[in-house]
């Protein structure tokens, strides 16, 4: 595997040549803003039924763009004359990244390494793939921490209560959730320890480059993505366009409360409903109210209730999280091919057949011990086998990237406190629940809440598959009730397509123009 581009961060410093050439490369940089501010003047895409999905640097030459680049470089000092020369074709391929091929600025060894981003995608340096190991490390912690609860409900309450003097036992019991909180409160405390403790060399993690961007220190940003590319090119071409979308928000004439703004800007408005709603379906309607968080908190204590006895409800509690585990690896390939909206309706008809299915099976008589055990698990697995590649994956990934960035920490705080305040709401709740309405209409509850949860993705969930951050300022720019109504026009034509076979075509909702450095003006329509 080729090695990333390696930075020699000591050659950021150099000497501006002229004072002349400092005022052009300002005066480049000035008619890029206004250029932009101007293309876009009186065009209220929101309106449009067809948006178009401008790239925010389409109709520059190349001359242009290389000026901009080295502009850019040159005002943050990014490094010497190789890194301006990487930034200078970096802007022209920002324009339009698939077409690198026709930057004559590209050395071949450039070009290649592009080409294998679209032959080969998976081809990418190792320190992105130790990143992406350490986030999921994490991930796995926290998922672990969440079910390692489940087998001990069999039996902490009993022992507890059970060799508590009866004075005392109600304090006694809550020992349990008394030291969970304890937990919970020693990471937030390790969090704030540590919070001051100095960076140092060779020691410090990687930061986000956008995070460097939103700190003004773009010289760090370029060292950064350097390290996670390559090239320098790929990196410069990646910054640039960062930076590009960056001051593109800067420039938007908003109120200063961006918390606010996510309400009163239609855009946000819109990201943080269709966000909202895959969290919620996750965390309180398919995370929660769709059942998994059931599944994983209270499986074992459900399996017992079945008839099976503690070493069996364990097992069967496994061969769930192993099922769980297995069907969310496929969702690696289809989260970007078949699309985060598509795999949700694919996936919740499904997840609430399996619901009413477990809860269902409950009815079968205790005398039918095997028949109802198996009923119940095979109901709990098929339930995994669809929930792991639609709605497990999709809600982080969905809000992740539905946000512009100056808004976005803003709504991934808003979507995770969603995710943990349902969290909680079911952990109280659910065995509450069971004694008020037995254990099948708790689950035909939760069945019933993945059927509305298919009906608001069809109307309010736009696909943001495949989109630049700047595309996704056009999605959500199509209003609300225009995309409840494509989404309500779809279904009969999906009746005809898929089953009767009929030669039908969904109608279009986005429009893309694709303007290459000749303004062909060759158009791509995507649906």
């Amino acid at each position: 595997m080729t090695e990333p581009v390696k930075h020699d961060s000591s050659s950021g410093e150099y000497e501006t040549k002229h004072d002349q050439d400092v005022t052009h490369y300002e005066r480049d940089l000035e008619k890029q803003t206004s250029r932009r501010r101007s293309s876009t003047t009186g065009v209220d895409v929101r309106q449009n039924l067809n948006a178009k999905l401008a790239n925010p640097l389409a109709g520059y030459s190349h001359a242009e763009l290389e000026a901009m680049g080295e502009a850019y470089a040159r005002k943050h000092a990014v490094g010497d004359d190789s890194d301006i020369a990487a930034f200078r074709a970096g802007a022209v391929c920002a324009q339009n990244p698939m077409r690198f091929d026709r930057v004559a600025s590209l050395t071949d060894a450039d070009k290649e390494i592009m080409s294998k981003e679209f032959s080969n995608r998976w081809s990418q340096p190792r320190l992105l793939y130790l990143v992406i190991v350490l986030c999921s490390t994490c991930a796995a912690v926290q998922g672990m921490d969440e079910t390692v609860v489940n087998g001990a409900q069999l039996f902490y309450a009993k022992r507890m209560a059970e060799c508590s003097p009866p004075a005392i036992r109600g304090a006694l019991v809550m020992q349990w959730q008394m030291w969970t909180a304890f937990g919970i409160m020693l990471g937030y405390a390790a969090d704030l320890a540590f919070y001051k403790v100095p960076d140092r060399p060779h020691i410090t993690g990687l930061k986000s480059p956008r995070w460097y961007m939103s700190k003004n220190r773009h010289a760090k940003a370029y060292r950064s993505m350097c390290r996670l590319r390559f090239s320098k090119a790929q990196a410069a071409r990646d910054v640039f366009y960062m930076s590009t979308l960056l001051e593109a928000e800067s420039d938007m004439n908003l109120q200063r409360n961006k918390l606010l703004e996510l309400v009163t800007v239609p855009r946000n408005r819109r990201a943080m409903l269709a966000s909202e709603i895959v969290m919620f379906m996750q965390q309180l309607t398919s995370f929660k109210f769709c059942g998994v968080n059931i599944i994983a908190y209270y499986s074992s204590s459900i399996f017992k209730q079945a008839g099976y006895d503690d070493i069996a409800a364990l097992s069967a509690s496994l061969g769930w999280g192993i099922i769980n585990f297995l069907f969310a690896i496929p969702a690696v390939y289809t989260i970007d091919t078949f699309g985060r909206r598509n795999l949700l309706l694919a996936t919740f008809p499904f997840l609430s057949l399996f619901m009413f299915f477990t809860g269902f099976s409950f009815f079968i008589p205790e005398t039918m011990k095997s028949a109802r055990t198996g009923c119940i698990a095979l109901g709990t697995y098929l339930f995994a086998v669809f929930y792991s590649p639609g709605e497990g994956p999709v809600p982080f990934t969905y809000s992740a990237e539905a946000y512009p960035l100056y808004v976005r920490s803003y709504g991934m705080s808003l979507a995770t406190a969603t995710t943990w305040f349902f969290n909680f709401i079911l952990a109280v709740t659910f065995p509450s629940l069971v004694l008020a309405f037995t254990s099948q209409g708790a689950f035909s509850w939760y069945g019933a809440w993945n059927i509305v949860g298919w009906i608001l993705v069809l109307l309010f969930v736009p696909e943001t598959k495949g989109k630049t951050l700047e595309e996704l300022d056009q999605v959500f720019g199509v209003p609300t009730r225009t995309h409840a109504m494509y989404g309500l026009k779809c279904v009969p034509i999906f009746f005809q397509k898929y089953l009767f076979r009929r030669n039908v075509d969904f109608p279009q909702l986005y429009q893309r123009d694709e303007e290459d450095d000749t303004s062909t003006g060759e158009k791509e329509i995507n649906s």
